[in-house]
């Protein structure tokens, strides 16, 4: 058996035999020449896909030894030469269909009669778990996207005007990352580990509305103080039985585009005003000719209203005589 064939392996003088069988791969061949299957269970048959169990009975197919099953043979192998009585290894391998599996292998040699290793009767359970290590390949995989995206995330939050936030279900706050918590003179180490209630105790405009998220309802509010604008959205966060888990908020700092917008309809404003006000007519016409805009100064000028101006070409309120002097002038 094996355990003779690692004795004259000895004799020859070999100590590291890990490393012999690494310049002699066909010592691995004779051994596995020397492995005799004496029974196999239904559940290994339907493992392997072989119809019949009876048919992996015998000296093992070297056909089926392959680069794949190599290291978890040359464990055993190992664990004979150590004279050790059991081992574990993943195992590598394809069924007789060609269906890639991998499993764990489990090998126990029990005890002889002289309570040493009986190497004659090895015991080995084969255990499938090829979908779990389906399941934690696309888990790592799943995870390493969800890392770039925190990464992207986390980058996008640093340099805009938002404070991107977390609460547990308790409502203490367990992320609070952005540029604008700069803009609120805080850090994040000042918030994270408290609670909305504390923070906002003062303020029922906000604290209500979080408290509504943390109990599973969506909510969108509009905040201002101490000269600045928020917009924050909040959105509930459930566990897999559908309860509330807590919520995840985004606070955007809307300051200069609400001054900006206000600037921009002051000065809407005072335009409408002056043209409301002055008394020469001014219009303005598309490239078809056509007015698309006249001063209300029109009815006093020309006699006409402004719905019966809009939409009509140059050359129909023109007299014919001043036609080319006007389209001169219009361009």
């Amino acid at each position: 058996g094996i355990d003779r064939w690692l004795h004259r392996l000895r004799r020859a003088g070999v100590q590291d035999l890990r490393a012999h069988l690494e310049h002699h791969p066909d010592e691995i061949d004779r051994a596995l020449a020397m492995v005799t299957v004496l029974d196999v269970n239904p559940a290994a048959a339907d493992l392997i896909e072989v119809e019949d169990a009876a048919g992996m009975l015998g000296p093992i197919d070297p056909s089926t030894y392959t680069a794949e099953t190599r290291p978890a043979f040359l464990e055993q192998v190992m664990t004979v030469w150590e004279g050790r009585s059991e081992m574990t290894t993943e195992l590598g391998g394809r069924t007789v269909t060609g269906r890639p599996i991998r499993a764990i292998l489990q090998w126990v040699a029990p005890p002889g009669p002289h309570g040493t290793p009986d190497y004659g009767r090895v015991v080995v359970s084969i255990q499938d778990v090829s979908e779990l290590k389906k399941a934690q390949r696309e888990a790592a995989r799943a995870l390493e996207a969800l890392e770039v995206k925190e990464k992207q995330l986390r980058t996008a939050v640093a340099d805009a005007p938002v404070i991107f936030f977390a609460l547990d279900a308790d409502g203490v706050y367990t992320v609070a990352e952005g540029k604008g918590l700069e803009r609120l003179g805080v850090s994040s180490d000042e918030i994270v580990g408290t609670t909305c209630f504390e923070m906002w105790a003062h303020e029922p405009a906000i604290l209500e509305p979080l408290k509504a998220a943390l109990a599973g309802e969506e909510q969108t509010i509009a905040y201002e103080g101490g000269g600045m604008r928020w917009e924050n959205r909040l959105t509930p966060v459930f566990d897999d039985d559908g309860n509330p888990a807590g919520m995840i908020g985004v606070s955007t700092d809307v300051t200069d585009r609400v001054e900006m917008e206000q600037a921009l309809e002051g000065a809407r404003r005072r335009n409408r005003l002056i043209v409301r006000n002055m008394s020469d007519l001014l219009f303005s016409v598309d490239a078809a000719g056509k007015v698309e805009f006249v001063s209300p100064s029109v009815q006093a000028i020309l006699g006409y209203e402004i719905d019966e101006v809009v939409g009509v070409t140059v050359a129909e309120l023109v007299h014919p005589d001043d036609l080319a002097a006007v389209l001169g002038a219009t361009g």
